[in-house]
C-alpha cells in the first residue's frame, strides 16, 4: 500500500467498527475479546483514534508519558453509545486528516526508539483490523481483513518483534531459532529470527530457509498471530512450540 491508500484503509476500518457497532448494540458480546461488550470495543477503538493514533504521528522520539501526551489531544468522549459512534466516525476522519498534513518520513516516538510516522499507520490498520474483524464476528457481519489488510496486518506484528517486551508487557527475548510466515493466497512470505540486542528481525523473503514455519491464508496468519483463531486454522511445519514462542501473547 502506499500512504493515502494506507490512510483510506484506516477510514474504512473505522466505518466497519462503526456498522458492526449500530447492528449489535451496546451489550453486545464479542466472542472473541471476551471480557467486552460492543460498548467497550468501540470505545477502545474510539479513543484510540481520537488520542493514541493521532497523537503519535507527531510524537517526539523520547517523550516520557505517551499515553498522556495521547489523552491530551483526544476530544471529550460522549456517554451514550449511539453518541459515541459519531465520535468514532468524526475522529476517524480527523485522524485522516492529520496523516495527510504530517511529515510520514519524520521520526516520532516509536515505544522504546524512533522510527518514521509511518509506522503508525501500519499499527492501526493491525489493531483496527483486527477489532474491526472483533466486532463484525460479533454481529455475524462478513469479516473485513482484505488480503492486502491481513499482509500489511502480519508485516506489523513482525515489525513488532522489535519492541517486544521492551516498553510494555513481560521482558522477553527473541528466539534464537528463526521462524517462517507464509501466506499462500498472496504469496508473502516472512523470515523472522533473532538479533544481537535479544530482539527479533525480519526479512520479506526466504521464509523456507527457516526449519518451523507457519502457512496459511494471509487472513488466517494474521488472526492467528493476533490470538484470534487457533493454529488448527493454519498449517506449521516443524516445531509447534517454536511457532508459539514466536507468536505475540500481548494481540488483543
Amino acid at each position: 500500500m502506499d500512504d493515502e491508500q494506507r490512510i483510506v484503509t484506516i477510514l474504512e476500518l473505522a466505518t466497519d467498527v462503526a456498522e458492526a457497532a449500530r447492528v449489535g448494540g451496546a451489550d453486545a458480546a464479542v466472542p472473541s475479546c471476551p471480557k467486552w461488550t460492543m460498548n467497550d470495543l468501540l470505545e477502545h477503538v474510539a479513543m484510540a483514534y481520537g488520542g493514541w493514533y493521532y497523537s503519535n504521528l507527531t510524537l517526539p522520539p523520547g517523550t516520557d508519558d505517551p499515553i498522556g501526551a495521547g489523552m491530551a489531544t483526544m476530544p471529550p468522549m460522549p456517554e451514550a453509545f449511539v453518541a459515541r459512534v459519531g465520535y468514532l466516525e468524526r475522529n476517524a476522519e480527523r485522524f485522516g486528516q492529520h496523516a495527510r498534513e504530517v511529515d510520514l518520513d519524520q521520526d516520532v516516538w516509536i515505544f522504546d526508539s524512533a522510527g518514521p510516522a509511518r509506522f503508525w499507520l501500519d499499527q492501526t490498520i493491525l489493531e483496527v483490523g483486527l477489532h474491526a474483524w472483533d466486532a463484525a464476528i460479533a454481529v455475524g457481519r462478513p469479516s473485513p481483513l482484505t488480503p492486502q489488510i491481513s499482509v500489511v496486518g502480519v508485516e506489523q506484528l513482525c515489525a513488532m518483534t522489535f519492541h517486544r517486551g521492551r516498553w510494555w508487557g513481560e521482558p522477553w527475548t527473541a528466539p534464537s531459532t528463526p521462524f517462517g510466515l507464509i501466506a499462500l493466497d498472496t504469496g508473502d512470505e516472512w523470515f523472522v529470527h533473532d538479533r544481537d540486542d535479544g530482539r527479533g528481525a525480519f526479512e520479506r523473503e526466504g521464509a523456507e530457509r527457516a526449519a518451523t514455519r507457519a502457512s496459511g491464508t494471509a487472513e488466517h496468519l494474521l488472526l492467528w498471530l493476533g490470538g484470534r483463531m487457533s493454529a488448527s486454522e493454519i498449517t506449521i511445519v516443524g516445531d509447534p512450540d517454536l511457532a508459539e514462542a514466536w507468536r505475540p501473547d500481548w494481540a488483543s
